[in-house]
């Protein structure tokens, strides 16, 4: 068990030599891109998201297992075209839905979508 920072340092940099970094990492940081953007994005508030800290919103659905869901918003079939298309306009989707537009560029869709895709 890791008690300090400085030990938790240590250990990275004997992982670091060996070739075997990608073993630990610090807890705040994801290594997905799509987790990255979800943080900033503000997601959190909404949705509880597996793998991304205090996701624990309750206004949307959670989102776990996601990856596996068949649809979108209940009427959107779940591929990751349509995924990329209602996580940068839900609205123009489906008017009226309770989705925000958060305002995500084609690549932070994408990296989300890529993201919400391994949620099983």
């Amino acid at each position: 068990m890791l008690k300090s920072a400085g030990t938790f340092a240590g250990l990275a940099l004997v992982l670091a030599i060996c070739g075997c970094e990608d073993i630990v990492r610090d807890p705040s940081e994801s290594p997905h891109p799509g987790a990255q953007v979800i943080m900033r994005s503000g997601c959190a508030t909404c949705h509880t998201i597996p793998g991304i800290p205090n996701a624990d919103g309750r206004v949307g659905p959670p989102l776990t297992q996601f990856g596996g869901q068949r649809f979108i918003a209940g009427t959107l079939q779940n591929t990751h075209h349509n995924l990329v298309l209602w996580l940068k306009d839900p609205q123009a989707v489906l008017p009226g839905n309770a989705m925000p537009n958060v305002g995500l560029s084609e690549e932070e869709a994408v990296a989300v979508a890529g993201y919400l895709e391994t949620l099983r």
